[in-house]
């Protein structure tokens, strides 16, 4: 579920099922995100706005420069059902499918995402260790233009903590040789923003109690991400930051009780 783009990829990465939305804070305040702003000098800045159900079940994500529809959310009751989006010039259709177990632990995913008539189809299982942290991930990938054709890959998560301190990828294609990879991380001591999203926690983004700073590979020990987290609120989320030092200031605003 990865875009490009570095304005498509943060709000999908904040796109990419929690019974209720936020997470307490620090103070014991309960936050969810409202908007989040992408602000560059001499330029307009772009708003995401994030809607909320009367239970505040994530409802939707609006953007205003993407050209992206969506995603909606879907409930019976407080569980989420599906999602699904669209981005209009891309001819592009996404439906993503969650299952829960009976604790509404996440269980399985299944996304469909369609590019015209190009139907690719992906299936994920999560893992969990004893503390209920998603601790192996699994996934297969069929596509319509060529019924040979799979994919194939697991991670493997590994803690400190709260915090996700290393992941190992392994991908396959069809019957080719096995690639892996090996992303580490470092925190600060703040809380999450994407957990007071409220969106399906079905990435690593989510897992972690506090926010990533850098983002190291671990085949060569290059920092290949870094955040910096200029401000936060009295609850301890950030709500001002930058990535790689780049230009575009990214800005939250929260709601708290």
């Amino acid at each position: 579920m990865k875009k490009p783009a570095l304005s498509l990829l943060i709000l999908l990465m904040i796109m990419t099922a929690c019974k209720k939305s936020g997470t307490p804070g620090i103070d014991g305040q309960t936050c969810k995100i409202l908007v989040m702003s992408e602000i560059l000098s001499g330029v307009p800045p772009n708003f995401t706005w994030f809607n909320y159900d009367s239970s505040g079940n994530l409802t939707s994500i609006n953007d205003a420069g993407s050209g992206i529809t969506g995603p909606q959310y879907i409930y019976e009751g407080n569980i989420l059902r599906y999602s699904f989006s669209s981005i209009i010039y891309d001819n592009y259709f996404d439906t993503v499918f969650y299952f829960f177990d009976g604790t509404n632990k996440l269980e399985r995913t299944i996304e469909n995402r369609r590019i015209d008539s190009h139907l690719e189809t992906r299936t994920t299982d999560y893992f969990y260790n004893s503390d209920k942290q998603v601790v192996l991930e699994l996934s297969r990938v069929h596509s319509s233009l060529d019924t040979t054709y799979e994919t194939s890959d697991s991670t493997i998560y590994n803690y400190s903590s709260n915090n996700i301190t290393q992941l190992k990828n392994f991908e396959r294609v069809g019957a080719g040789t096995m690639n892996s990879h090996t992303l580490r991380f470092v925190y600060d001591g703040r809380k999450n923003y994407y957990k007071a999203m409220g969106k399906p926690p079905d990435s690593y983004f989510f897992w972690s109690e506090n926010n990533i700073t850098e983002t190291i590979s671990a085949d060569d020990m290059k920092v290949i991400a870094s955040f910096t987290y200029l401000n936060y609120n009295e609850s301890g989320y950030p709500t001002e930051f930058i990535i790689n030092g780049n230009p575009v200031t990214f800005v939250i605003t929260y709601e708290c009780h």
